[in-house]
């Protein structure tokens, strides 16, 4: 990854936490998510083209057996955020149209040899991701996940990796996690 962008969490006078973006290029701080929320595990994906996080955004309340009251256990759901303005949702229609067949490339299929000369050689360094700060938090995508109790997100090549909590806590604050994650 790029190591000039830190993505963390801050706690907003309202006791939600809030997604943050560090700089290390000019020491500023950009708040990315809006804090009406909370929003916590953030995880750029290796390729520099997202920023992963989990949200308490979902609100379904089930009727508890045994406080006769409103439970809300299932609130959490993961999110994917362009880096950049021009790049797509991950999760965003695919076109179901074909591309037509017309002419297919007709090259040379003889030897490959000499051709890469320069593979041995040094390749420039590659540029640091760019990330589009202004409009980020309106680029936030719902990843195709239900709803549940997730912890620990980290973003892999093509995939998204985190921990979900299979229960209700017991009375030492114990509950059975398993590892899942979702195929990009």
């Amino acid at each position: 990854g790029d190591s000039r962008w830190i993505a963390f969490t801050a706690q907003t006078p309202a006791n939600f936490r809030t997604i943050r973006l560090y700089s290390l290029a000019d020491g500023k701080v950009t708040q990315v998510t809006d804090g009406m929320q909370e929003d916590f595990s953030p995880s750029f994906d290796p390729d520099g083209k997202y920023l992963f996080f989990i949200s308490r955004r979902t609100f379904s309340p089930e009727f508890g057996g045994f406080e006769l009251d409103m439970v809300f256990s299932a609130t959490d759901k993961l999110y994917a955020m362009t880096l950049r303005d021009s790049l797509a949702s991950p999760v965003a229609p695919e076109s179901d149209e074909e591309s037509g067949g017309g002419d297919e490339e007709k090259g040379d299929k003889g030897d490959d040899k000499g051709k890469d000369k320069a593979k041995g050689k040094d390749k420039p360094a590659e540029p640091g991701w760019r990330i589009d700060l202004a409009g980020m938090g309106q680029r936030a995508a719902e990843l195709p996940v239900p709803a549940g109790r997730y912890f620990g997100l980290t973003a892999t090549k093509g995939k998204v990796v985190f921990l979900a909590q299979e229960a209700t806590p017991d009375e030492d604050g114990q509950a059975p996690l398993s590892l899942r994650f979702y195929d990009l």
